[in-house]
């Protein structure tokens, strides 16, 4: 569809969806446009932003070794070891970071799963 985007256009195009998907048929321009709709749906994050002293310094996932839980504060560790204290829960973290990147290793522990030796 091109834009100005009409009503009549939006249901006719709703109305060919519909009846694709009833047809049982497989139409790989179909499935890839859903399963690149998706991906753009629920994107993950790229950084991390914590306190550093009076500064917000903004960590690249890629550079972060682990999060984990202990006395009622949640830390983000840097590969180099330099350790924060977050605003998060690993709840929160976890649904936020790509599940194939960080693996929950116990309840109080997420770990990156290229930092593990």
């Amino acid at each position: 569809m091109l834009k100005p985007i009409s009503s009549e256009a939006l249901a006719g195009s709703l109305q060919k969806l519909k009846s694709i998907q009833a047809s049982g048929k497989k139409h790989s321009q179909l499935d890839a446009l859903l399963q690149e709709i998706r991906k753009r749906e629920a994107p993950y994050r790229k950084r991390s932003l914590v306190s550093y002293g009076a500064t917000i310094k903004s960590i690249p996932i890629p550079e972060v070794a682990c999060f984990f839980a202990e006395n009622k504060a949640v830390y983000m560790v840097e590969k180099s070891g330099s350790k924060y204290v977050l605003d998060e829960t690993l709840d929160q973290l976890q649904e936020g970071v790509d599940p194939e990147q960080f693996f929950r290793v116990k309840r109080s522990f997420m770990v990156q799963v290229d930092a593990i030796r």
